[in-house]
């Protein structure tokens, strides 16, 4: 087993490349590419969809190097706490993709509107601190209790880092 993390994250994305590789090739033999493609739209499909890919890359991929650097540099214990540490994180991340849904069409509404997505933005962010802040508050004052209860005591190490991941 390598505890090299370039060559395991290298490793990863060619995986992932052969991955696209192979999809393309199913979908082309089964003729399911139909219509014309012309440059206009493919620009502009990826002037709406590259910024939100590469957000999207960027954090899953911060997610998985994380997780494969603590493994390797620390050892499997130190993984463990992280993985108990940072078990808010997927519970976090669909409330605020709910948030995120239901602005989306007043988002699209709001495109051609000068000032209207800041504005937008402003009223998600006080909609964010209201919904989560308290429980933020409550998940850090009762993080021993929560770890322990989830976990066992054993993982009692890995509360600070819960403390961390509950600000996310």
């Amino acid at each position: 087993a390598t505890r090299d993390v370039l060559t395991i994250v290298w490793t990863l994305v060619a995986v992932e490349a052969l991955r696209v590789l192979l999809v393309f090739v199913y979908l082309a033999r089964q003729e399911m590419f139909i219509g014309g493609l012309q440059w206009s739209g493919v620009v502009e499909q990826l002037r709406f969809a590259a910024p939100i890919g590469i957000s999207a890359f960027m954090q899953s991929a911060g997610r998985n190097i994380g997780k494969i650097f603590i493994s390797s540099t620390l050892g499997s214990v130190a993984l463990a706490y992280y993985a108990t540490g940072s078990y808010l994180l997927p519970i976090i991340r669909v409330m605020r993709s709910g948030i995120t849904d239901a602005i989306y069409p007043e988002l699209v509404r709001a495109h051609n509107q000068p000032g209207a997505a800041v504005r937008l933005w402003q009223r998600v962010n006080v909609l964010n601190c209201v919904m989560f802040f308290p429980a933020f508050v409550l998940i850090v004052h009762y993080a021993e209790q929560i770890i322990a209860t989830l976990f066992t005591s054993a993982y009692l190490p890995a509360v600070p880092m819960f403390n961390v991941f509950a600000c996310f």
